[in-house]
């Protein structure tokens, strides 16, 4: 099969890979990921001499830290035994790698006599796992209370600060102003998403009013713009009236065939009566001009002032809700201050906002010193903050780093991954591919590669998809019960429920009988670690 190479990449080749400076590979499923990580560890063991315990591993599930911190020990393990013993039976890519070592099996032994005996002193952590513990250890530097309980359950806390805030500044208000406010559907689930963005990081990109303009200005003001909107609409109306004749002569002038036509030929009621539909099939009439002066320049009167009237409504809800979210977000961390209590993204921020500034520059140092490599896992789920953590700290120094991620695979967006910072990592990294997968059949990939072969597949022109290869071309094929071979398919759900259902049951239909798989040239039964 034909392989298309990404020209901005090279092929990883796990054994001759610089282990200087920050590299990112990008690793779709089933490529060996972490068994090249395992590798890599080896040879930072054996060619960097890096201690076991001055690797550190981040990653963004628990399970994920499992798995991980299993395959280390093991290779490890594998190693220090081969070492020992050439007899015994261990990974085909250790083995390769250990093969240069002939001749230098003491100087291999006792580097890895030294890794094995401090082997739980691995640090493979989670994201949160690794700010807590660094929070904890560097807990002067990073001005951390001794005393700090975690919670679990934010959205409490949210809303108890918004319920002061909507207290101190919404329902103190005039009634006359509250009705405004509420005519504008202010809500305080509005307002607590948008809290929620900005803890979140996000930043408001629409214009809003000065801080010295008072919330009743505001609301006046806007009442002000809609008054004109009415003295527009009643000016329009008190035309139609006096003139309908020629009004409605303008209106049966148009073309038959327009809505102009069809929705207000009937009377100049249903002018009145829908005054903005009207007007917007008034502006894409080709017989304005059936429609005398005066009548025209109220039309653009009324534009005008609705126009402004819509601008100004969403500047000043845009304005209410900024202010009273950073009241909101100030109530949060008075909370949490009087409580002793933080979040999971507390963690997170606080050491982001140490290791970023000036004051946090010995904390930086220490770290480098504690971690001469790196590697940060399913590294496309990162967020500026975690991105930002390591940069600061790693990059541009005698550490190694390695970022190992697919971005078509990002799939934590409530934890706020964001591609841009992916990508922002890419252009300042050296950056590696890996071409063959050794999960799936040949006949998988080739349906996949042609599936993904169209331009632009990702709808982002900067997320290339690399063919992939088959690494095992002996793996076995899904045949139905005719020996045709059916293990590709495409389906469109209206809904979860439905996609989760039909899963089910094709999963079921699988495992049933009338589909094997054809191995070797004989049939066996689908396994459900086949699907």
């Amino acid at each position: 099969m034909k392989l298309f190479t990404d020209n901005r990449m090279e092929n990883f080749n796990v054994t001759e890979v610089s282990l200087d400076g920050c590299k990112l590979i990008e690793a779709s499923a089933g490529t060996g990921k972490t068994h090249s990580v395992g590798i890599l560890v080896l040879r930072l063991l054996l060619e960097k001499n890096i201690k076991i315990n001055q690797i550190m591993m981040v990653t963004f599930t628990q399970a994920a830290v499992e798995e991980m911190k299993s395959r280390i020990r093991n290779f490890v393990y594998q190693a220090w035994q081969y070492s020992h013993d050439s007899s015994h039976s261990i990974d085909a890519g250790v083995k390769q790698y250990l093969a240069i070592y002939q001749g230098r099996e003491q100087e291999l032994q006792r580097v890895l006599n030294e890794a094995v005996s401090i082997l739980d002193e691995v640090s493979i952590f989670t994201i949160h796992g690794f700010c807590a513990r660094t929070l904890k250890e560097f807990a002067f530097e990073t001005n951390q209370s001794f005393d700090l309980k975690m919670t679990t359950d934010f959205s409490e806390i949210l809303y108890e600060a918004l319920h002061i805030v909507w207290r101190k500044n919404i329902t103190t208000l005039p009634p006359v102003l509250l009705k405004k406010l509420f005519d504008l559907s202010f809500s305080d689930a509005k307002l607590a998403e948008m809290t929620k963005a900005y803890l979140d990081g996000c930043h408001l990109r629409d214009e809003v009013l000065p801080v010295e303009t008072d919330i009743a200005d505001i609301l006046n003001s806007l009442e002000n713009l809609n008054n004109e909107v009415m003295l527009a609409q009643n000016a329009i109306a008190t035309h139609i009236e006096n003139n309908e004749e020629i009004v409605m002569r303008a209106v049966h002038e148009q073309n038959k065939g327009s809505r102009l036509y069809k929705l207000f030929n009937a009377s100049s009621q249903s002018i009145i009566d829908d005054l903005d539909s009207f007007v917007l099939e008034f502006k894409k009439s080709s017989k304005i001009d059936r429609f005398n002066t005066d009548f025209r320049e109220l039309i653009q009167n009324y534009t005008y002032a609705k126009e402004a009237s819509l601008t100004y409504s969403k500047l000043a809800l845009t304005t209410i809700y900024h202010r009273n979210a950073i009241e909101i977000v100030k109530e949060i961390q008075n909370i949490k201050n009087r409580r002793s209590i933080q979040t999971f993204d507390d963690l997170i921020h606080n050491l982001h906002r140490t290791v970023t500034t000036e004051s946090g520059q010995n904390l930086c140092k220490s770290l480098r010193a504690k971690y001469k490599a790196v590697f940060i896992d399913e590294f496309q789920d990162t967020d500026k903050y975690q991105y930002e953590i390591f940069s600061s700290v790693f990059m541009g120094h005698p550490n190694t780093i390695f970022f190992i991620g697919d971005p078509k695979q990002s799939i934590y967006s409530f934890r706020k991954a964001d591609l841009d910072v992916y990508k922002l990592a890419r252009s300042k990294s050296e950056t590696f591919t890996m071409y063959n997968n050794y999960r799936s059949n040949e006949p998988l990939l080739e349906k996949l590669n042609r599936f993904f072969g169209v331009e632009d597949p990702f709808a982002d022109n900067e997320i290339a998809y690399t063919e992939v290869g088959c690494g095992k071309p002996d793996l076995g094929r899904l045949v139905d019960e005719n020996g045709n071979e059916n293990c590709f398919e495409c389906f469109e759900y209206s809904n979860k429920g439905q996609a989760t259902q039909h899963m089910v049951e094709k999963i079921l239909r699988l495992l049933a009988k009338g589909y094997s798989i054809l191995e070797k040239g004989k049939t066996r039964k689908i396994l459900p670690s086949d699907i």
